[in-house]
């Protein structure tokens, strides 16, 4: 039998964590639920992930120095990112792509079988 592929999760909102996890369970993922930047970190230095679902605002961190931290430092190699958020500004959205991102939804606005389809496609590919 094949592996699930692992998801980690980025997201400070535990109701719409919860429901979108629910949702990739049933797709067959494994997925972790983390809600701090910090945490992610940690996380992707002991464990690889298929896909890194990132809330770019969690916690009021910043996850655009999240990246440019990861990017001068060059220690983790991350996997494929899509970024979840409620954050819309233009400049956020180019820099963000520029690090190799393969989507970038905002919650509010995308329902969750939209995420759940571009999820299936970067996997598969």
């Amino acid at each position: 039998m094949k592996n699930k592929p692992k998801i980690l999760l980025l997201e400070s909102d535990k109701v719409y964590a919860d429901i979108l996890r629910k949702r990739m369970i049933e797709k067959k993922y494994q997925v972790k639920i983390i809600s701090s930047i910090e945490e992610a970190r940690k996380t992707l230095e002991h464990t690889s992930y298929h896909l890194f679902l990132f809330d770019i605002a969690v916690n009021q961190d910043s996850g655009r120095a999240f990246f440019e931290d990861i990017e001068k430092e060059k220690t983790l190699i991350l996997p494929p990112i899509i970024i979840l958020t409620d954050h819309a500004d233009r400049e956020t959205i180019q820099k963000m792509m520029a690090y190799g991102v393969k989507a970038y939804f905002l919650k509010k606005q995308t329902h969750i079988s939209s995420i759940l389809k571009k999820i299936i496609e970067v996997l598969e590919n």
